[in-house]
């Protein structure tokens, strides 16, 4: 139990060092900022999937991942939001707005995905997946 709260501790203490950092005012060198911003991102990568497993006891495991997944693409559509309302203000930020979309969503589904099933098969060698019958619903929508 207390290597458990260990293990929490340590991936919360990046992120909550980054924003005091950020809120601080202070200047880092690029080097610097570049590998707090990374530890940062990484610790909450970690509580976020430990998060979803805890999800899972109290909600449906299709659920749990639908929010990270919500949760992992919610900062890049941040980022299009904010070059659609200059868009309105300005029409040069409309080609960022649309290149922005397109080259992420074009990132998610071509290496994504891929990764996913190169990374499978690198671990098992299989050349299939066999799905349990509660399963078969959730892949075919």
């Amino acid at each position: 139990m207390v290597k458990n709260i260990l293990w929490l501790c340590g991936a919360a203490l990046p992120p909550l060092l980054w924003i005091i950092i950020r809120l601080s005012g202070a200047h880092l060198g690029s080097g610097t900022e570049t590998l707090l911003a990374g530890l940062a991102i990484f610790g909450a990568a970690f509580l976020l999937s430990c998060a979803a497993e805890l999800a899972q006891l109290e909600i449906p495991q299709s659920l749990a991942i639908v929010f990270v997944a919500f949760l992992a693409v919610l900062p890049e559509y941040a980022v299009d939001i904010y070059f659609a309302w200059s868009a309105g203000k300005d029409p040069v930020y409309a080609h960022y707005a649309v290149a922005n979309m397109t080259g992420a969503n074009r990132l998610l589904i071509g290496v994504g995905w891929a990764a996913v099933v190169g990374f499978f098969w690198l671990k098992s060698k299989k050349n299939s997946i066999a799905l349990e019958s509660s399963r078969k619903v959730e892949i075919f929508f």
